[in-house]
């Protein structure tokens, strides 16, 4: 009998012990752990997924029907917010009035749309998703020790954004009425 030979019957061997193993039962509630392949588990032995912790609301968080308001909306509420040109808010300046200009940006992108990180930094001058998680906080943390400017700001943007949201249909609106006077 060759090596090659003697390594697959010692590893078939190997995979019928396995195959043969039963579990132990529990008698006083101590745990039972499962040596064989996981497709031959008893089903009183599976294991049960973890319970998914509840999702905590974000701070400063408000409800806005998504696809009403784009991140060129939110551009426009910022920039008219701060009194700035959008192109400063699309800049790469790194001077710090403009940083906190595009920080609120990103809060209120990611308050007030549905875009991903990485698409309001791609849209906002090319950033990256970390830079506009970093922005989120930072602007969030400001809000939360009760900086005036900002909250003043943040609470024009949002009433803006809501201006545009309640005179704005949604975009899934148009489809409805185009299938209902299809029918």
């Amino acid at each position: 009998m060759s090596y090659l030979q003697q390594l697959l019957s010692a590893h078939k061997e190997r995979i019928n012990r396995f195959q043969s193993i039963k579990p132990p039962q529990s008698k006083n509630n101590t745990r039972i752990i499962w040596v064989g392949p996981p497709d031959k588990r008893p089903p009183e032995l599976m294991p049960t997924p973890p319970a998914k912790p509840p999702v905590p609301d974000k701070p400063q968080s408000f409800i806005f029907p998504f696809g009403k308001i784009s991140i060129h909306d939110v551009m426009r509420a910022v920039a008219n917010a701060f009194g700035v040109p959008i192109s400063s808010i699309k800049s790469r300046s790194r001077q710090k009035d403009v940083v906190i200009i595009k920080h609120v940006t990103f809060y209120a992108a990611r308050r007030f749309t549905a875009g991903s990180l990485a698409h309001i930094g791609r849209i906002l001058g090319g950033f990256d998703h970390s830079t506009v998680l970093h922005g989120e906080r930072h602007i969030a943390e400001l809000l939360a020790k009760g900086h005036p400017r900002i909250t003043e700001v943040v609470d024009k943007v949002k009433d803006e954004l809501q201006t545009i949201s309640q005179y704005r249909p949604h975009p899934k609106d148009d489809l409805i009425q185009a299938l209902e006077a299809a029918e």
